[in-house]
């Protein structure tokens, strides 16, 4: 039985019941045992930008996103189908190299 709310489970890597972690091989982690070390999991960034993220992204305002890219500095979403278009970041960063370039 679980008392508190579930705050992160621990998975040990060795699954060993006595292993580097000191901690049984899966463990929650809750509030009533919060003092326990924390297991941080590795977020991993998105490629592909909504339009508020890729704005974001550039510091700049969503309406001056939008100029930029119907101007031709900021590139054009992908279309991944069903209403959906997203920015690749990398097309992004090359954008923002490119202009950084030609400003120097």
């Amino acid at each position: 039985m679980v008392h508190g709310r579930v705050i992160a489970i621990h998975v040990c890597p060795c699954n060993e019941p006595r292993c580097c972690f000191t901690q049984p091989p899966i463990s929650l982690i809750t509030d009533s045992n919060a003092m326990r070390a924390p297991i941080t999991i590795p977020t991993i960034p998105p490629r592909g930008l909504n339009i508020k993220q890729a704005a974001s992204y550039w510091g700049v305002s969503r309406g001056t996103f939008l100029k930029l890219v119907d101007l031709g500095i900021a590139p054009q979403p992908l279309n991944l189908g069903l209403k959906r278009n997203v920015y690749d970041r990398v097309a992004l960063d090359a954008a923002m190299s490119a202009r950084a370039v030609q400003a120097s």
